[in-house]
């Protein structure tokens, strides 16, 4: 999915089902930065037991310029922080379901 601007994701059914339980999000940071606002742990859980992985990665090679900015949901951390940023050209990172209100972050 290419992402511009802000982006609210939001868990839905399909994220259950096994082949789409890996979310690549193309940040498109030519023009702009980009902001992801991650869904709450609980809510991930609802629907996909956990079982998600979350893909970003500067589509556009221009980050450094234009910051990716990946808030948790409310009451969540990535890496113990409110936030992550990619702000370097090319970066991605992958966000997987820690535990109950931490992302593990891999770059």
């Amino acid at each position: 999915m290419n992402v511009t601007g802000t982006l609210n994701l939001a868990p839905d059914a399909t994220w259950a089902q096994s082949q789409t339980r890996r979310k690549t999000l193309n940040c498109l940071t030519a023009e702009a930065p980009v902001i992801i606002n991650l869904p709450t742990i609980e809510a991930v859980n609802g629907v996909s037991g956990g079982a998600v992985e979350i893909v970003i990665l500067d589509g556009s090679g221009n980050a450094v310029e234009n910051n990716i900015t990946i808030n948790a949901g409310e009451g969540n951390t990535c890496n113990g922080r409110d936030f992550v940023s990619i702000a370097s050209n090319g970066e991605s990172v992958t966000l997987l379901v820690g535990n109950d209100t931490e992302w593990a972050v891999n770059n």
